[in-house]
């Protein structure tokens, strides 16, 4: 009876001893050997591992579990809405609204973090180039339209109150100006070169006359003549005249007489200095920003965040596409060696692979007992 159990136990063990040594050699021919062994030109069969063998597919197929089951376009934006991703950006967004507009850096020192160093300067460009385009738009557009219709009734109305004013100037002007030692002189350059060309005639006014008394005596005709009430009146009528063909002139006609070019340019050159865009780039974020305005921005900071999830939410599966991710995982995969590979494995599913071995044995331990149940009954 002892022999029968000895032969039994004796058979269980042998089988245990079997199955746990056949599953640990098949879970290390996964990996193992890691290169093929040749016995002359023959491959020593099951040689390399079976991942080592396979592992071109292994990767591609790994990338596609990725994409297919793990990293889904569906779980990313179900984890996207359900987790804090929109309370946590929301409150990142907020501190860095804050942090800025309290800075004491200037968008410049701001632009320059990120290694923008010419942006002032294609505002600058941009804006003379929109100066100069819109202006090379409205000459055109408004081309046949007379002045009056073009600059506003404001101007014209003021123009007109200010011509008896206008008058009076010119004539105080004149008068100052013949009255002076330069007007007297011109007077008696002019009254020379008159004389002289009329010959004899000129010889005699002049000797009978006196050059002189007869620059003194124009002199103070010719301011009586400006003082002339008679005569302002006229001047202010003919100003008014002129005023009111210059409303009905049109810009085509003063164009003519300029180069439009030359004068865009100067258009362009005289407006945009003003903008003075450097300046702004200059001073503090601080100086541009306000209590009101930080509110604000902090208030539609959610409403900011939930607009860029959606629009984010929307191009997850482009975005997926454009980066790869398939062939990322794979070309990640193909870096590692044989060794790393086995080593991650194996970290992930060691106790799992265990229990394999364990239950190899186990399975052999019973089916040696059961051999040798079947045994003594044959016999």
């Amino acid at each position: 009876m002892a022999n029968i159990i000895i032969t039994i136990l004796l058979m269980a063990i042998i089988g245990a001893v079997i199955g746990g040594v056949t599953n640990s050699l098949a879970i290390k021919m996964l990996f193992r050997p890691y290169r093929p062994i040749y016995i002359g030109k023959w491959r020593l069969p099951f040689t390399p591992g079976l991942i080592p063998r396979r592992r071109e597919e292994l990767s591609k197929q790994m990338g596609l579990l990725v994409v297919e089951h793990l990293l889904t376009p569906e779980g990313i934006k179900k984890r996207i809405i359900e987790g804090k991703f929109h309370e946590q950006i929301t409150k990142w967004l907020k501190g860095s609204i804050q942090s800025i507009l309290r800075s004491d850096y200037s968008i410049q020192a701001l632009l320059l973090k990120f290694e923008i160093t010419d942006l002032p300067l294609k505002i600058h460009q941009k804006i003379k180039g929109f100066i100069g385009t819109k202006s090379a738009k409205w000459l055109e557009d408004n081309s046949n339209n007379p002045l009056g219709k073009i600059l506003p009734s404001f101007l014209w109305e003021f123009a007109e109150e200010k011509v008896p004013d206008i008058t009076n100037y010119l004539i105080d002007t004149m008068k100052s100006f013949i009255e002076s030692d330069k007007g007297k002189i011109l007077l008696q350059s002019r009254l020379d070169q008159f004389l002289h060309g009329k010959g004899m005639l000129g010889g005699m006014l002049n000797m009978f006359l006196g050059n002189t008394s007869l620059t003194d005596k124009m002199q103070v005709e010719l301011v009586k003549l400006l003082g002339d009430e008679q005569n302002k009146i006229v001047l202010n009528k003919l100003i008014n005249e002129e005023l009111v063909k210059l409303k009905e002139t049109k810009l085509a006609t003063l164009l003519e007489k300029v180069d439009e070019q030359e004068l865009l340019e100067k258009i362009v050159n005289n407006i945009s200095p003003m903008l003075t865009v450097n300046q702004w780039f200059e001073k503090p974020i601080s100086s541009f920003s306000s209590a009101a305005l930080e509110g604000k921005l902090v208030e539609i900071t959610p409403h900011l965040v939930s607009l860029g999830i959606e629009q984010l939410i929307s191009q997850i599966g482009t975005i997926m596409d454009k980066l790869q991710i398939v062939d990322l995982v794979k070309n990640q995969v193909d870096s590692f060696s044989t060794e790393r590979l086995e080593e991650m494995v194996l970290g992930i599913t060691r106790k799992e692979l265990k229990m394999i071995t364990y239950l190899g044995a186990y399975l052999g331990g019973i089916i040696g007992l059961i051999q040798g149940v079947i045994v003594l009954i044959i016999n």
